[in-house]
C-alpha cells in the first residue's frame, strides 16, 4: 500500500505531500476552463480566522511548491499571501442557478479548501489513477467539497501556468449532484456512513483487510475480516462533506469506488475499496 505523509514545515516552510498519465481525462474542457467559478459556499472565512492563518509572503515558499499540486494546494490552505497572489482575479463565480458573478481582489477572503479538517479525502476509480497523485505532468487540478445531505458541491478549478509553472486558481463553481457522474456513489456512501444497519448490509461478508505499520519496517498484514470484524476496526467516517481532490479521475461508467482518506500534518492514510453490482455497491477492501 502506498504510504503518503504530509509535513508543514513552517520554520523551512517547506510544504510536503506524501496526501498522475497522459491519456487521463481532463477534469474540464478548454472551454469550461474559461468559465469555471465560485459558488458563495466558498466565502466562508472571516476576517479573524484569515489573521489566524500562516501568512509568510509567497514569494519566500520554495520552488518545488508548483511541482506536484498536492505540494502547492497545502501550502494554498494555509498562506493567504499565496492566496492573494495565485488567484486570477477578477475570479468567475458560477451558481447551479446559473447566475454568473466576479470576485475582485477586495472581495476575497482566505478560504480554508478542506474546512478545518485534518485529513482530506480522494475518490479513484482504479488504482492505477492513484499514480496520478505523483504526476510532475498534471496541468490542471479540480478540489471539490461535497455536501452529501444537500446533494451538491462546491468545485475550485486549477491550472498550471504555462509561462511560469505556476499554479492558479481559474474559477469555482457549483454543481448539483444530478450534474456529477460520482452522484449514484455519494448516495449511497452518505447513507451508508450514517445507517449502521445498511452499511451491516452493504459490507463483504469476506472483507480484505491490509494493514501496515507506520514505520514500513515490517510486511503488510494481509488477510480477510467479517462483517462484525469490520465494526471494530472501522475508522469514522467522514458523514457530512467529502473534499475531494481531482486530478484527472474518469468516473464514467464507474464500477470500483477507492476512497482514501490522508492525512494532513500526521500519517493517517486509509484506503476503502467498494464496488458496484448492478444498483448496489459493497465495500469490499479496507486498508490502513
Amino acid at each position: 500500500m502506498q504510504r503518503i505523509g504530509f509535513v508543514l514545515a513552517i520554520g523551512a516552510v517547506a510544504f510536503m505531500l506524501g496526501c498522475n498519465d497522459a491519456g487521463r481525462a481532463p477534469v474540464f474542457t478548454d472551454a469550461e476552463v474559461q468559465r469555471i467559478v465560485r459558488s458563495d459556499t466558498f466565502a466562508v472565512a472571516t476576517d479573524s480566522v484569515e489573521a489566524d492563518t500562516f501568512a509568510m509572503p509567497a514569494e519566500h515558499l520554495p520552488a518545488a511548491v508548483d511541482e506536484l499540486f498536492d505540494d502547492f494546494i497545502f501550502a494554498f490552505d494555509q498562506n493567504s499571501a499565496l492566496q492573494r497572489q495565485r488567484v486570477a482575479f477578477p475570479l468567475p463565480v458560477d451558481g447551479d442557478d446559473g447566475t454568473d458573478t466576479i470576485v475582485s481582489p477586495a472581495d476575497w477572503h482566505h478560504q480554508h479548501v478542506f474546512m478545518h479538517q485534518d485529513f482530506c479525502t480522494v475518490l479513484w476509480s482504479s488504482p492505477r489513477e492513484m499514480l496520478l497523485a505523483d504526476d510532475i505532468s498534471v496541468d490542471s487540478a479540480a478540489v471539490e467539497q461535497i455536501y452529501l445531505h444537500s446533494r451538491h458541491a462546491t468545485s475550485m478549478q486549477f491550472a498550471r501556468d504555462s509561462a511560469d509553472g505556476h499554479w492558479r486558481l481559474l474559477g469555482q463553481r457549483r454543481l448539483a449532484f444530478a450534474d456529477m457522474p460520482l452522484a449514484h456513489f455519494l448516495d449511497f456512501y452518505a447513507r451508508f456512513a450514517t445507517d449502521s444497519a445498511y452499511q451491516r448490509a452493504h459490507v463483504s461478508s469476506q472483507l480484505r483487510f491490509v494493514s501496515t505499520d507506520e514505520d514500513g519496517e515490517e510486511e503488510p498484514v494481509v488477510g480477510f475480516i467479517d462483517v462484525d470484524q469490520w465494526f471494530e476496526f472501522a475508522p469514522e467516517l467522514p458523514r457530512d462533506v467529502l473534499t475531494n481532490i481531482r486530478y484527472g479521475q474518469d468516473y464514467n461508467h464507474l464500477r470500483r469506488i477507492i476512497m482514501q482518506m490522508r492525512g494532513i500534518s500526521n500519517g493517517l492514510e486509509i484506503q476503502l475499496s467498494f464496488v458496484r453490482d448492478g444498483d448496489a455497491w459493497r465495500l469490499v477492501g479496507y486498508e490502513n
